[in-house]
């Protein structure tokens, strides 16, 4: 969570100073969060019963020989769905983005999709959702402020960096309820 607001910090920072939002810090809040994916899915192979009561996956997979085929999916599987899951969130945020600058040219700037995409690595598929919805929503507070104070003209372009730190740290921070 540190290294996600850390990038997310300084991504502000440049993106108010620059408009732009550099490649090399968005590689590597990517780099990090496939990092965070892949810890996740190592997690889930390895904390929980694999059809066994009280053993872990890789417990169950050297219980007898013949199972092991068996016993080794049953490990993958949760490691994969957890890897997935976080992949899934980065992909849904950068498909709905880029069809939104396909329909809205010129709408979301390419710094700003490729740091969701990238924040959306950290934070699953339900996560994401969240998150975009805060960052909309935080987006058009800020726009209206900006607008209120002087600090921007109708229609101009603003640093959207803000907003999407605001929407992912509030959708990381947000506990999910069933």
């Amino acid at each position: 969570m540190l290294y996600l607001a850390g990038h997310l910090a300084v991504a502000v920072i440049t993106d108010l100073r620059s408009r732009r939002i550099p490649n090399r810090l968005v590689l590597s809040l990517a780099a990090g969060g496939l990092a965070t994916a892949l810890w996740k899915a190592c997690v889930a192979a390895t904390s929980g019963p694999a059809g066994s009561p009280g053993k872990t996956a890789l417990q169950a997979v050297g219980d007898g020989a013949g199972q092991v085929p068996v016993s080794l999916a049953r490990m993958l599987r949760p490691a994969v769905g957890s890897f997935m899951y976080c992949v899934s969130g980065s992909l849904i945020v950068l498909v709905f983005l880029l069809l939104l600058d396909h329909l809205f040219p010129g709408a979301v700037g390419g710094g700003d999709v490729k740091l969701m995409a990238a924040s959306g690595l950290y934070l699953g598929v339900s996560g994401t959702l969240r998150a975009m919805v805060l960052t909309f929503l935080s987006g058009g507070i800020l726009s209206l402020i900006m607008l209120a104070f002087g600090l921007s003209r109708f229609r101009e372009k603003i640093p959207y960096a803000p907003a999407v730190a605001i929407g992912v740290l509030a959708a990381a921070m947000t506990p999910i309820t069933s």
